[in-house]
């Protein structure tokens, strides 16, 4: 089984993209430029996310079920949520 990567801060979350951080708690990510890639992760995230998607970006796995993210998706994580 693949690891699971815990990220508990937004700062960590920017790093793992090559990213700066301009707040502790509150981030707006534009991936056009980051500096970094992950191919394939599997992550705890220790805050609330909302990610919006602009591009085909493959699926996401959530719990026991595949999810097709296309263009213009958006999804929403809680913390702890793996």
């Amino acid at each position: 089984m693949d690891e699971i990567t815990k990220i508990e801060t937004v700062d960590q979350y920017d790093q793992l993209f090559g990213l700066e951080t301009l707040h502790p708690l509150v981030n707006v990510i534009d991936f056009s430029k980051a500096t970094k890639s992950v191919e394939y992760i599997r992550m705890n995230i220790g805050f609330y996310c909302l990610f919006l998607k602009d591009a085909k970006c493959g699926d996401l796995t959530y719990g026991r079920k595949n999810y097709g993210c296309l263009y213009g998706t958006g999804t929403s994580e809680r913390n702890r949520q793996p």
